[in-house]
């Protein structure tokens, strides 16, 4: 099957057709502190019903309360809840890198998994594994949702490190707020170790000068990253597979 369908061949291909290859082990990340506890328990339940009950979730936490943490820790139980605790520095925080961290987390431990979901706090999944594995075997990696144009929310340093075409800069921006990886298929398991590169790099996540009203750090990174690689079903065909609750990060 060509990675690259026409529009009809597509649907036909996305609603009819079984999943190719059974995946049966998911992991989750997410990155927390105290002032999204709450919408990290929405989040976390809306897990419940649409993954493997022995789905790994990993609450990396970057500034929970005693208390927060022991609620996760005794009424979350029916995932396999994995916890780790890193207090970024201001850096870490204000570049997204506290993501980074979570892949590194995730690229030590989970490797060998089938699929690997980062979900921001404020994000609510929406699909069961079955719908989230069709869409996977049509591409290797999905993002969320593109808005407006990448060369209004990524500079221009970071767009020329990842070759972006003239086309590629006028087109979508894909958001990073949820973004799925399938670990098994080669093609998205050197995807998210070349992010995991490529978001370490200051002058890349986070060009002299930039702020969040004209560059989106590890988004930005990402959307130019699939682009490079040729992941566009994100964009001509976006699914609408998870729920983020601050869509445009103006917060």
């Amino acid at each position: 099957m060509s990675k690259y369908l026409e529009e009809q061949q597509y649907e036909d291909y996305y609603h009819n057709n079984s999943v190719n290859y059974q995946r049966k082990k998911w992991v989750v990340a997410t990155g927390t502190c105290d002032r999204f506890f709450y919408e990290t328990q929405q989040m976390i339940y809306s897990l419940r019903t649409l993954l493997p009950r022995d789905t790994v979730v990993i609450i990396y936490d970057n500034g929970l309360t005693e208390n927060q943490i022991d609620i996760f820790k005794t009424k979350f139980d029916f995932f396999n809840i994995v916890y780790f605790r890193h207090i970024p520095t201001q850096h870490e925080r204000e570049s997204f890198q506290i993501k980074t961290i979570a892949h590194e987390f995730v690229k030590k431990d989970y490797n060998d998994f089938d699929v690997y979901i980062w979900l921001d706090s404020k994000t609510t999944l929406k699909y069961n594994h079955i719908q989230l594995s069709r869409m996977l075997d049509i591409e290797p990696v999905w993002g969320h949702n593109p808005i407006d144009i990448e060369s209004t929310w990524t500079d221009v340093r970071t767009m020329d490190a990842l070759s972006l075409s003239v086309q590629d800069r006028k087109s979508g921006h894909i958001q990073a707020g949820a973004m799925m990886f399938d670990l098994h298929d080669s093609r998205g398991k050197s995807f998210f170790y070349e992010l995991i590169d490529l978001t370490w790099n200051n002058n890349i996540i986070t060009p002299e000068g930039t702020d969040r009203s004209n560059h989106r750090q590890d988004q930005s990174v990402f959307s130019c990253l699939m682009k490079k690689r040729g992941h566009y079903r994100t964009i001509s065909h976006w699914e609408d597979w998870a729920m983020h609750h601050n869509t445009l990060h103006l917060a």
